[in-house]
């Protein structure tokens, strides 16, 4: 019983080429990782936490006979691979099964044996889920993702990513860095498989205006990830590559962005029905259901949108709305994508909501 073992693409492979690990990791995918007790064990890190019975591995093989009755509830245990015998596992199974690759791997990698994993504890900065003393001067630290049927890999990436540069920057921070991501799947359709990654380190810029730049245009392309999968999102995306990679920024100032057909956009198509509030047009977003009487809104000022569109560089840096809160008394209607209550259906609502400096506008809105 054993899980493919692959880099997560070319890219990671060359970053984790120069480590002295790498033959070890070579060795590992050309073999597999066994399936075994050991494996099982390390799942149950899943639960560590600081008290007596829930810390080393020795407590977690010891409750292993208890735990692996919930595990065979979703797992087919007489596999030749790691797979599910539910169309749906619950997600807390993959999230068991991501830490157990992922520590299993990773001890494999370096020749541990009963290595004693530990959270690292929570700070306000994105921590990786476990650290680990090897000899006593090095400390390997691994991000744990599982998923079923791959389906969130490319997030998981981004998430590993995000903490892992933070990691990078912390002063004196020597660390081995890693990430694993397990995948598995329903059946015999697939063979269960982990990813292993190192992101490259962060970029760094000399050139401040630029970085204050990137992170504006970052920002907002993740704030219009929530109600929008425009072709407007994929040309913003793109033109933050292009920023990242060219070697004169400027020559783009004021080069507008452009739709699939090649011109420059006017405000986009996709988002004139996103103005659910019909007494505030200069506000387009979506309406989330929380209950049967309440609605959460979440949005954005037009005005940055056409900013965005005119990819004006200084005009994007100088924006700043007013920090405001209004009052929202409208009958509203329902996108048939939201699927929330009957197509465009339309009812009234009350609420507050509020504008911060960047143009997001958000609140709960009441049902009337």
């Amino acid at each position: 019983m054993s899980i493919m073992v692959e880099f997560y693409n070319s890219k990671h492979e060359n970053v984790l080429r120069s480590r002295s690990s790498y033959k070890n990791i070579l060795k590992i995918i050309e073999s597999g990782l066994t399936v075994d007790d050991d494996l099982w064990i390390y799942c149950l890190f899943k639960e560590q936490r600081n008290r007596d019975g829930f810390r080393t591995y020795e407590d977690f093989a010891s409750r292993l006979t208890k735990r692996i009755q919930l595990l065979e509830d979703y797992i087919d245990l007489n596999s030749n691979t790691i797979s599910a015998i539910d169309e749906k596992p619950d997600k807390i199974i993959s999230e068991y099964i991501g830490v157990g690759c992922g520590l299993k791997l990773i001890s494999e990698i370096h020749g541990l044996t009963e290595a004693d994993w530990e959270l690292i504890p929570e700070s306000k900065t994105k921590d990786l889920d476990f650290q680990i003393s090897s000899d006593g001067k090095t400390i390997i630290e691994v991000e744990c993702k599982g998923t079923f049927n791959g389906s969130t890999r490319s997030n998981m990436m981004s998430s590993i990513e995000a903490k892992k540069e933070v990691q990078r920057n912390e002063q004196n921070n020597n660390h081995i860095l890693y990430g694993v991501i397990a995948s598995y799947y329903f059946g015999d359709s697939k063979p269960a498989r982990a990813d292993i990654l190192d992101p490259e380190p962060l970029e760094l810029y000399s050139d401040p205006y630029l970085v204050r730049l990137l992170n504006r245009l970052k920002y907002y392309l993740t704030q219009f990830n929530v109600f929008s999968r425009a072709h407007f999102l994929i040309s913003l995306s793109e033109r933050i590559n292009v920023l990242k990679h060219t070697k004169n920024y400027n020559e783009l100032d004021g080069l507008p962005l452009i739709n699939q057909y090649g011109e420059p956009f006017e405000f986009p198509v996709s988002f004139d029905w996103k103005k659910p509030l019909r007494k505030h047009d200069d506000i387009i977003g979506n309406i989330f259901f929380v209950s049967e009487k309440d609605y959460l809104f979440f949005g954005i000022n037009q005005n940055i949108v056409n900013l965005l569109i005119r990819q004006d560089h200084s005009a994007i840096l100088d924006y700043r709305e007013k920090a405001e809160m209004f009052s929202v008394s409208d009958e509203i209607q329902i996108s048939p994508e939201q699927k929330l209550e009957k197509e465009n259906e339309t009812f009234f609502v009350e609420g507050v909501v509020h504008q911060n400096t960047a143009g997001l506008v958000f609140g709960v809105l009441n049902r009337f």
